[in-house]
């Protein structure tokens, strides 16, 4: 099932996340070298750590305005997911500790959750609480 039959949300988001692990998943020196090299004719971004990144964050930009999302804000959190989606890549390429669909179960728990509900321990306080009532 290919990103366009998916309706915007949390499945499309997962497998967007899965495409690219497996992108990478299927020749990490590929992504090795569009993440650490320059073509000697091409200037390096100063705004991203690789030209790659720069346009994965600039079409993922793009999406979101489509979306009805603000210009300024699309930028922002294409930003953020592309950077942070970037990070775990290279990390897991170097360092496997589960498979990509693990992975990307995690990462698209953590962007469609947020931060406080994708992962993070909640407070004591509520865990001392539940089933009390």
């Amino acid at each position: 099932r290919g990103s366009r039959d998916l309706p915007p949300g949390h499945a499309l988001l997962h497998h967007q996340i899965l495409s690219y692990l497996a992108f990478i998943d299927e020749d990490p020196n590929v992504y090795r070298f569009l993440n650490r090299q320059v073509p000697p004719d091409r200037e390096r971004s100063v705004t991203h750590h690789s030209g790659f990144s720069r346009l994965i964050a600039d079409s993922t930009a793009d999406h979101l305005r489509s979306a009805g999302w603000g210009k300024r804000m699309s930028v922002a959190a294409a930003d953020l997911f592309v950077g942070g989606l970037e990070a775990a890549a290279s990390r897991w390429v170097e360092e496997r500790t589960c498979t990509a669909e693990e992975l990307a179960d995690r990462l698209t728990s953590v962007l469609w959750n947020g931060f406080i509900f994708g992962g993070m321990p909640r407070p004591a306080e509520q865990r001392v609480t539940e089933g009390i009532a």
